[in-house]
């Protein structure tokens, strides 16, 4: 447990599929697009590329989550990936503990701002086969205010729909209360 947030449990490791990887954090103008992958900037160029713009490199050693996850510790229920493009490698280290989530939030993308970035289908087809479904897709809003490019994506575990947590996560995130305007017409 941590002095500083008192009751919550921080892993101090940076997170990746392959234990003992040797990577690289590639910090950029704006931390929060920060990432272990290589922006595109050749993509990002229509959408102002500046924040994008890579400032240091951290050499660091990733870990799985099923490796680091304390002994005796019950595996997350609710988990939130928000690792910049990095969010399936992230997930494949969770090993077996992927079996005991019941909720996921994380970012996907429709156009890859990060090299290697896994597009949006290769996560569906990843958490598919692992018992999720897609609940809900939230705009992050247009890039350069042109277009719909990235989305926090809320997923659940087919069986676990009716479970009271999973009810409340769904509800605390805006879940199945979607309204919708259906007009009929030539």
């Amino acid at each position: 447990m941590s002095s500083r947030y008192p009751g919550v449990l921080v892993i101090p490791n940076a997170l990746g599929d392959v234990d003992g990887q040797a990577a690289e954090l590639k910090v950029t103008r704006e931390p929060g697009r920060s990432s272990m992958l290589e922006p595109d900037i050749d993509v990002l160029r229509a959408f102002g590329a500046s924040p994008w713009e890579v400032t240091q490199r951290l050499p660091l050693s990733l870990r799985r989550l099923d490796k680091v996850w304390p002994a005796g510790l019950a595996p997350p229920c609710f988990v939130k990936v928000d690792v910049q493009g990095f969010e399936l490698n992230v997930l494949k280290g969770f090993g077996e503990l992927l079996n005991s989530v019941l909720c996921i939030e994380l970012e996907v993308v429709l156009v890859p701002l990060y090299r290697s970035q896994p597009h949006l289908v290769e996560i569906v087809d990843f958490l598919r086969a692992n018992g999720f479904g897609l609940v809900r897709l939230a705009s992050m809003g247009l890039y350069a205010k042109r277009e719909m490019i990235e989305f926090n994506a809320f997923w659940v575990r087919q069986s676990g729909h009716s479970s009271a947590g999973v009810r409340l996560w769904k509800d605390m995130n805006g879940i199945g209360n979607q309204r919708r305007l259906v007009v009929w017409g030539h």
